[in-house]
């Protein structure tokens, strides 16, 4: 605390972020509740606000409200976000990528996806997002080469180069388990979604309204469908998989 107060005091351009907490805002956690006064009163309110998220229970949707309270209760202003531990192990998988994108860019929130590795491994694989020869054996040499993309890889490049266009409007599915990332406008006529699941399997709908703002009033749609594979932790996913074009009918300015 104190280091952080003599930051604001000597080098005041400096972009201070906190608390950087293994749990996020919580209306019964003593910590919050102490930590809000303190920085309230001796200006080291920080820049960002930074957290971590990776217990599954744990939902940015249900998160930003708590922090707006908690920052109600103590004065404190509100300030850009950043989870910046985001996606256990288990939730490193292409579905479960896809959600927090999708939660990320509905909120506005920065996000830092875990690396839970150690030694060597820390700064190999891209933070596990690459595999390579020996990964995960006795036989693992930090300084070999040979690398492949897996599978939540692929995500986030299509995320990068494909979802091109300006972000819309989207909601997720009520029980939180599905959600969609999408955009409009990156080439004619067309509509880019983003989907996954929590790592839960299920059956959703996806629903487009509005689609005469990109020059679709009537008649069919054509949608392509391209599928995102898992091999595991290191193992090797080739490009998203082409499921196919199929025509829907618009109706009421929708599909």
């Amino acid at each position: 605390m104190l280091t952080r107060i003599a930051f604001r005091n000597e080098l005041p351009p400096i972009k201070i972020s906190g608390p950087s907490l293994a749990s996020p805002p919580d209306r019964n956690l003593v910590w919050w509740n102490t930590f809000g006064p303190f920085i309230a009163s001796n200006n080291s309110i920080p820049d960002v606000y930074t957290w971590h998220n990776l217990d599954g229970g744990l939902d940015p949707a249900k998160t930003l409200p708590v922090l707006a309270e908690w920052r109600a209760r103590y004065g404190l202003p509100d300030r850009p976000k950043n989870i910046n531990e985001y996606a256990g192990p288990s939730e490193q998988i292409p579905s479960s990528g896809t959600w927090y994108i999708s939660r990320l860019e509905r909120y506005n929130i920065q996000g830092l996806r875990a690396n839970w590795a150690s030694a060597y491994e820390l700064h190999d694989y891209l933070g596990n997002l690459l595999g390579k020869p020996g990964a995960g054996t006795d036989s693992y040499e930090p300084t070999s080469t040979g690398y492949w993309p897996v599978g939540e890889w692929q995500v986030y490049k299509y995320y990068a180069g494909s979802m091109t266009g300006q972000r819309v409007a989207t909601t997720g599915s009520a029980d939180g388990l599905f959600d969609v990332y999408a955009t409009r406008g990156g080439a004619a006529n067309t509509v880019k979604i983003l989907a996954g699941t929590r790592g839960s399997t299920g059956m959703y709908d996806i629903t487009v309204t509005g689609l005469s703002a990109v020059g679709l009033k009537s008649g069919n749609v054509n949608i392509r469908t391209r599928m995102f594979d898992n091999n595991g932790k290191y193992g090797e996913v080739g490009a998203p998989v082409d499921l196919g074009v199929y025509g829907h009918a618009i109706e009421n300015d929708q599909v």
